[in-house]
């Protein structure tokens, strides 16, 4: 886990094994086996450059990057649980887990 903080040039770097959300890590690798990849999917800073240096883009567009900072924090539970029930068909096929 990265914690960046701003005007600090320096990421501090945290060991999450044994963290009590450490087993929700799982859970995220079934979801991302599961569901499919949209078309503006990008995994990382390296695929965006793969994908970048295979396009030809006009002149008159602009290349925008946004550094998100606390993406999920503001995400409800509720919302969560919706989202996985709504796509659990989907999941369902990569876990032994039950609903």
């Amino acid at each position: 886990m990265s914690c960046h903080k701003e005007d600090n040039p320096l990421k501090i770097i945290v060991s999450c094994i044994n963290n009590p959300e450490y087993p929700l890590a799982y859970l995220k690798q079934i979801i991302d086996r599961s569901l499919k990849k949209e078309f503006g999917y990008i995994k990382n800073s390296f695929e965006l450059v793969n994908k970048i240096n295979q396009m030809t883009i006009d002149s008159n567009y602009k290349l925008i990057s946004f550094d998100i900072v606390s993406m999920y924090s503001n995400i409800s539970t509720d919302l969560i649980i919706n989202s996985i029930k709504k796509r659990w068909n989907l999941i369902s096929k990569n876990t032994m887990i039950s609903m």
